[in-house]
């Protein structure tokens, strides 16, 4: 199977080392400017090389908002087999100019090139068999978990993702910069961290909730929000969270 992919960034140089090391044949990286890269496999800069070795199947490894752009530009991708690897953007975005497209979607943060791909889930859709095949036999080269899905269910799931991982993240880099102002270090919450999340592994998250806003308990919450009178952005999270937490527990405890 001979590839070429179209971007390399963390996610397409992630892809590239992955796949090359799994065995796939990737003919060409397709890069839209030049860079000093390191340790770069052979890139191509503009499509007339690229077109001239007529390759099968294009992996679109851009940023979201960028595959439009992909799409208009670079001719030689009408006709081909081509997916991206996005959560957020259709696979229908392709249908245009294609027959057979798709969507590879590793649910992973890439702040590495070097990414064990077995031990990450991936999504897959599919506009027909031909792609399908493509990219379960991508896949299983990678070694992934992977799961056949709607262009619909891989959105919620993005999104879900976007609520444990990023959003999370923001609220440690919050918990770092409280921390911090009071010279104190965030490896404290080291624990409390792994803790936490040792156990949401193994339940259910609303069956965990801990906390002042779970029991209501409003004169710790008025505390806590004096504390951080210097940030009403910070004040503005813990409003809200707080109450989303008190609303869901009312919900649920109405369903039951």
């Amino acid at each position: 199977m001979q590839v070429g992919i179209i971007g390399y960034g963390r996610v397409g140089k992630a892809l590239y080392y992955a796949i090359t090391n799994a065995g796939v044949d990737v003919a060409a990286v397709l890069v839209k400017k030049r860079k000093n890269y390191v340790k770069a496999p052979l890139l191509f800069y503009d499509d007339l090389t690229v077109q001239q070795k007529d390759i099968p199947i294009w992996i679109i490894a851009t940023p979201d908002d960028a595959i439009k752009e992909v799409i208009s530009k670079y001719d030689f991708l009408k006709g081909k087999q081509i997916f991206h690897l996005s959560g957020s953007v259709p696979s229908s975005i392709f249908r245009a100019i294609t027959n057979d497209y798709g969507v590879f979607y590793p649910l992973h943060s890439f702040n590495d090139s070097k990414v064990e791909f077995g031990e990450i889930p991936v999504f897959l859709t599919a506009s027909s068999e031909v792609m399908l095949d493509i990219l379960i036999f991508i896949a299983e080269k990678l070694g992934c978990n992977y799961r056949i899905i709607t262009d619909n269910q891989r959105q919620y799931i993005h999104l879900a993702a976007v609520f444990v991982n990023n959003f999370t993240n923001h609220l440690y880099y919050i918990a770092n910069q409280i921390l911090k102002e009071q010279q104190l270090d965030f490896d404290i919450l080291h624990h409390i961290i792994k803790n936490h999340v040792e156990t949401i592994l193994r339940q259910n998250p609303g069956a965990i909730q801990t906390g002042p806003a779970i029991r209501n308990d409003k004169k710790t919450m008025e505390k806590h929000l004096n504390l951080l009178k210097g940030n009403k952005d910070w004040q503005n999270v813990y409003k809200f969270v707080s109450q989303s937490i008190i609303n869901s527990n009312k919900t649920e405890n109405e369903n039951r």
